[in-house]
């Protein structure tokens, strides 16, 4: 989904002319993403996931799923502790979002193998995803 060029009206006559149901997934790039060192690029993806659970809400949907912690790519280096932590952060706020409105986000396991150190940061308990980033 690209909020940017996404057709609400044109999706929502169809939603209910044929009675469907909808979701959502997509990949971040390497200017939406959250593991990023630059803040501008955390915050560029945390606006486009924040749009999508906007988009999808109002449409009925029930769920968001991809690769929603980080750019869909090989990585050649670990994460940074920033980025884990920006990721981390911004998946929390997302979360919390995404309960308020319905809609329990889904991580993309096949891109985890990379990703344990990317994401699971976001499902630690101690990190307050109502706090501003650190960045």
């Amino acid at each position: 989904m690209n909020p940017a060029t996404f057709d609400a009206p044109l999706a929502s006559g169809f939603l209910k002319e044929y009675d469907l149901s909808v979701s959502a997934s997509l990949g971040l790039n390497d200017s939406t993403d959250l593991t990023s060192d630059d803040p501008a690029v955390v915050s560029a993806g945390e606006a486009l996931l924040t749009d999508c659970l906007h988009i999808l809400h109002t449409r009925g949907g029930t769920r968001l799923c991809g690769v929603i912690y980080s750019a869909m790519k090989k990585y050649m280096e670990p994460v940074s502790a920033a980025g884990r932590t920006g990721s981390a952060v911004a998946i929390g706020r997302l979360s919390v979002l995404a309960a308020d409105l319905g809609i329990p986000p889904a991580l993309s396991k096949r891109r985890l193998a990379n990703g344990r150190s990317r994401a699971s940061p976001a499902l630690r308990t101690d990190l307050n995803p109502r706090a501003p980033c650190a960045q």
